[in-house]
């Protein structure tokens, strides 16, 4: 059996990287040939497309739909937009699949799924992990109206389908199973002095801090309500900021304002091998969300990781985070920074014991997820 998969991401960004590239393991692991293609933001100055891991062939085919300055716009966004359906279409079809597995139903790899399922009379299977229409600004209500129309439509043509959140459960109903973001027990390491000079030596951190690791943005992860809270707690740690995002240069001109720019330190995007490293010298892990759709829909790999690392995580009871965290004490609602500066005082006073924390994600192990996933969509049955 052969499954390719059709991403609008790169290989290295969260979604590819914390599940898609996972599941595929998975199924290499059963003798299945699996092939991953996906766009890349700086497509043209790749040195190779092609790479090969254990059986798995990943890919990129074109330029994706942002680039290093940000999305695309207007006319320039548009043309990228049709020539990678063509290219993912194209470079799928090649491959003669008997499945195709789409990375959440976005317009360019959604079109270029329906194309190759009708080319090839390819199996379609579906897999998703958030809500795009709600999870993005968009520069027109047209741009938006597509992407819901994709949401809508797209899941109507494949035979099964996986979500990785209750709330994408209820969305897509009998036809669905719900696989959540998984974990490798080796990725995590223990705290030591090795891992301190490390990140000393790397990003010139200090020995403990508060951390907030993962996209820059207001809207859709509410960076701006962490620096608020911030402010106004007694947290003796330093906030450390990892990752990049169109708001980084607002959100670093608010921690100005705030008067806190001198206890905040921006790190940039950092490798994903780096974040175990990060995680183990972190006092508190902080998922500050808006109460929206996009949140809801979401099962943070970050909030896994966090606690598979033995770091406690602050967060808010929207979607799946209520029953990861297990504790109502590391809750705050919603979009409430009084309440989040009230709790990063408090717990910035504690020490915890990690173990309680690793136990919450026990049995998030891919050898125990990956298994359901095939079944599911009956990756299986032809092998």
């Amino acid at each position: 059996m052969r499954v390719v998969m059709l991403s609008t991401s790169a290989s290295h960004h969260p979604s590819p990287r914390g599940r898609w590239l996972p599941l595929a393991r998975a199924a290499t692991a059963q003798g299945i040939d699996v092939i991953f293609l996906g766009l890349h933001p700086q497509y043209h100055a790749l040195q190779a497309h092609i790479t090969y891991e254990a059986g798995l062939t990943i890919q990129h085919v074109a330029q994706m739909h942002v680039d290093a300055a940000g999305p695309l716009r207007g006319v320039r966004l548009y043309w990228t937009s049709l020539w990678a359906v063509f290219r993912l279409a194209k470079c799928a079809i090649s491959f003669r699949p008997n499945v195709i597995c789409l990375c959440k139903p976005q317009p360019i790899n959604g079109l270029a799924a329906i194309i190759v399922q009708r080319w090839c009379g390819a199996r379609l299977i579906l897999d998703v992990d958030d809500d795009e229409a709600d999870s993005h600004e968009f520069a027109s209500m047209v741009q938006r109206l597509i992407v819901t129309w994709a949401e809508c439509t797209i899941p109507q043509h494949a035979s099964t389908i996986s979500a990785a959140s209750t709330w994408l459960l209820r969305r897509f109903g009998t036809n669905a199973i719900q696989i959540p973001n998984g974990l490798y027990p080796d990725q995590f390491v223990p705290a030591s002095p090795n891992t301190q000079e490390f990140l000393q030596q790397r990003y010139q951190l200090p020995p403990r801090y508060l951390l907030y690791f993962g996209n820059l943005a207001m809207h859709s992860h509410g960076v701006d309500l962490l620096l608020r809270a911030f402010a106004a707690s007694q947290s003796p740690y330093p906030l450390v900021i990892a990752g990049e995002g169109h708001d980084r240069i607002a959100l670093q001109l608010l921690a100005e304002q705030l008067g806190i720019a001198a206890r905040c330190l921006w790190i940039g995007q950092i490798a994903h091998t780096d974040i175990p490293a990060l995680l183990a010298h972190a006092h508190l892990s902080i998922d500050p969300v808006p109460n929206t759709i996009a949140a809801a829909a979401r099962f943070p790999l970050k909030i896994c990781e966090s606690l598979a690392q033995g770091v406690p995580v602050i967060t808010s009871p929207i979607g799946d985070r209520a029953s990861l965290v297990g504790d109502d004490d590391f809750l705050v609602p919603a979009g409430d920074s009084r309440a989040l500066a009230q709790v990063l005082t408090k717990l910035s006073r504690l020490e915890f014991e990690a173990t309680a924390f690793k136990a919450r994600v026990q049995q998030l192990q891919w050898t125990e997820v990956g298994p359901h996933w095939l079944a599911h969509h009956r990756l299986l049955r032809d092998v």
